[in-house]
């Protein structure tokens, strides 16, 4: 521990001496000759102890210049020493210097220690009692923010346990009414009233091909009171590249919370916030189908607020809820439609077998009726050539054939395939499945054109089985056109094209093919359209069971699907390629076995 200084203050130089030498041993010794000098040492060291200072000093008096020690440093103790007695001079410096001791010259150096003595005694004891005063109220200080924060704390914790009793009340109702958004906007104003925001909304991010992601509000409450400030932007989107929130977007996505505030705000959260007259805001995102959906915030407009980890552990859960209340609705509307859509299927299975016993129930008064045409034909012809009657009996004659070949058809079609695979001419099957849309395509003003190799090389395939493949992939370029038409107008020319051909296939399309493809040719088939084509989201689930993105009863989902299982079955490739807006081209590729290889 350093030596206690003592300060000495006499005009008198052998004083000074004298002091010095005498009470050095013990302390810390500075002197000054003035009043004004010694204010200089007491400044330059606050941790002076004991003060002696002279009463007869020229131009300051010692209770002067101890008057002005005490108001600068209260604690160091301070002795009056003169050489005279004057009762005016020692009330006057009890009175306003406030001295601890009083001392006569001369001084004995025994009586001069024990008074110091005694003031260092009283200065450390001073020193030591504010010190601990010091630390008692650093303690009391501590102790009553610690009580704060525990009260913050329960009062947190009780804001989690309302938050959750409101979540599992408000759960009940979602199970009698399943639309996520009327359950939403109960619970949101339950909240709101417990944690006391200014706002809450339930943002759902989307994105336009070609745009950023934008924010859109779904569901939005506010306080009453805060009706004028933020009715003028209701429902108002916002978007995050424009905003310069980005990393909003990016935190939602890594599925991190935020929690923003006006005074730690960075440059665009402040113009944002600002914007939306806002001071703070805590914002969660919301996932559903395991992607982010979309964003709950929680606004407060009336100052910062902090944000306790049990209260936000709590909209967690909420948050969570939401997105879970999202997908069930979703999962229900995609189960009402593939009940639609199963609902088709078996409505056309029945008109399937409905159409195969009527073509076998009107096969029979139809060769009657082809039977008679013949018979008129050739009486006719022997009896009134050139009559209008003979051209009558000869158009009768190839109608009915041509109805004739339209009913084995539809029953070849519509009966369970018995052949299995055989090597076979893929031609026939293409033309029985035309046979089907030309007449359609004509009826819709559908141009299209065929480029088909009419003596293929022979492969092993199901006949029937493939003509169900060309059936649904005609079908959908139809729809697609269809589609298409209604958007454009009149000015829009409705195409397809149906191909088949030899193809060689090049290096790079090889290594994608399996090893059946390895001699590098194969059987093209190929159905293009220029309808209205597909997203790349479509595209990946196109060949999901029941996906469909026609309205219920006009397709189960399940062409493209049961098409590409078909394909595998019969060991053949098939490749999609669609851009939305430009159409799309279904082709498959068939492998051709070594003979046909050395024949072609």
């Amino acid at each position: 521990m350093s030596a206690v200084k003592i300060l000495y203050v006499d005009d008198e130089p052998t004083n000074l001496a004298n002091f010095k030498m005498n009470v050095e041993g013990a302390y810390e010794v500075l002197t000054a000759s003035s009043g004004q000098e010694g204010l200089v040492v007491v400044k330059a060291n606050p941790d002076l102890a004991v003060i002696v200072a002279d009463q007869r000093m020229p131009r300051m008096s010692g209770v002067e210049f101890l008057i002005e020690v005490m108001r600068l440093y209260p604690d160091m103790v301070r002795i009056m020493l003169t050489a005279y007695v004057d009762v005016d001079d020692l009330i006057d410096s009890i009175n306003r210097a406030q001295v601890y001791h009083y001392i006569r010259k001369p001084w004995l150096e025994s009586e001069m220690l024990h008074v110091l003595g005694r003031a260092v005694d009283r200065y450390l004891l001073v020193h030591k009692n504010r010190k601990l005063v010091t630390e008692l109220d650093l303690k009391n200080q501590r102790l009553e923010e610690d009580l704060k924060k525990r009260q913050a704390l329960e009062d947190a914790l009780g804001r989690r346990e309302q938050i959750l009793a409101a979540l599992h009340s408000m759960s009940s109702k979602l199970l009698l009414n399943r639309a996520w958004l009327i359950f939403v906007e109960g619970l949101i104003e339950r909240l709101g009233g417990i944690i006391q925001v200014c706002r809450i909304r339930v943002f759902r991010h989307q994105s336009v091909p070609g745009a950023e992601f934008s924010a859109v509000p779904e569901c939005e409450w506010w306080m009453s009171e805060q009706e004028l400030r933020f009715r003028p932007n209701a429902g108002m989107a916002f978007s995050f590249s424009e905003s310069g929130l980005d990393w909003w977007r990016q935190a939602f996505v890594q599925g991190e919370h935020l929690v923003i505030t006006d005074s730690a705000a960075t440059s665009e959260d402040l113009v944002w916030l600002k914007k939306n007259r806002i001071c703070s805001m805590v914002a969660l995102p919301v996932w559903s189908s395991k992607q982010c959906w979309g964003h709950l915030s929680f606004e407060h407009c009336k100052g910062g607020n902090d944000w306790s980890v049990p209260e936000i552990d709590a909209l967690k859960v909420v948050a969570g809820f939401i997105g879970t209340a999202i997908e069930r609705q979703k999962n229900d509307e995609q189960l009402l439609a593939y009940q639609g859509q199963l609902a088709h299927g078996g409505r056309l299975r029945a008109m399937g077998e409905m159409a195969s016993g009527m073509g076998h129930e009107i096969h029979q008064p139809l060769s009657v009726i082809n039977l008679n045409a013949e018979f008129c034909q050739d009486y006719l012809r022997r009896h009134a050539p050139g009559s209008p009657a003979l051209e009558a009996a000869v158009e009768i004659r190839e109608y009915s054939r041509k109805i004739e070949r339209i009913i084995n058809a539809v029953r070849f079609f519509s009966r369970a395939s018995a052949k299995g695979m055989e090597r076979v001419n893929l031609w026939d099957s293409i033309d029985q499945s035309l046979l089907f849309f030309r007449e359609q395509f004509r009826a819709h003003q559908i141009e299209l054109v065929e480029d088909i190799l009419h003596e293929p090389p022979l492969v092993e395939a199901d006949s029937q089985r493939f003509e169900q493949v060309i059936v649904n992939l005609l079908s959908n370029a139809r729809h697609a056109v269809d589609q298409r038409a209604e958007t454009e107008g009149d000015d829009y020319k409705k195409r397809v094209e149906f191909t088949l051909q030899v193809v060689d296939l090049g290096a790079d399309h090889m290594r994608r093919l399996p090893q059946a493809f390895a001699p590098g040719r194969a059987l093209c088939c190929e159905v293009s359209d220029n309808g209205i084509g597909m997203s790349e989201e479509i595209k990946s689930r196109c060949l999901e069971p029941f996906f469909t993105t026609k309205d219920v009863g006009e397709g189960t989902g399940l062409g493209l699907s049961v098409s590409r299982d078909i394909l595998r079955q019969l060991n053949m490739v098939f490749e999609i390629e669609s851009s939305l807006g430009e159409g799309s081209q279904f082709r498959v590729l068939i492998p051709l076995t070594d003979s046909t290889q050395a024949s072609g």
